[in-house]
């Protein structure tokens, strides 16, 4: 597997032209690995497409970060949240220079409180 295939700089995420392309890269990815899986939803278009709008306009990252936390992949309730989750999960691997975990690991490592909801999805969607 190809693994931290955009390294960018540290700087990115308070830069207003590279968060858009990070953005890019992650978003993309996130569709992939939703087609791929089979688990595809058009919500994952615009996924954390807040992110770069709010850098863009001058919200300093750490607020960002702080409203970023509460979008729901992040605090999933449905099954299309827990779907979104996963591919957000299995994409850090090729979009983060420290993405070095998969879904299955991420889950385990820091959300061990969704694993009744989300191994059946990953099982499900082969992750």
């Amino acid at each position: 597997m190809v693994r931290n295939v955009l390294p960018i700089p540290g700087s990115w995420k308070s830069h207003r032209l590279l968060c858009w392309v990070y953005w890019f890269t992650h978003a993309s990815m996130v569709n992939l690995i939703g087609v791929k899986h089979l688990c595809w939803h058009p919500r994952f278009l615009i996924h954390d497409l807040h992110k770069p709008v709010m850098v863009s306009l001058g919200i300093p990252y750490e607020l960002v970060k702080r409203i970023h936390s509460q979008v729901p992949h992040h605090n999933p309730v449905t099954d299309l949240d827990f779907r979104e989750a996963a591919c957000d999960w299995q994409s850090s691997g090729y979009t983060k220079p420290d993405g070095l975990l998969d879904a299955r690991e991420t889950l385990a490592a820091y959300h061990p409180e969704y694993a009744a909801r989300m191994i059946p999805i990953l099982d499900k969607y082969h992750f």
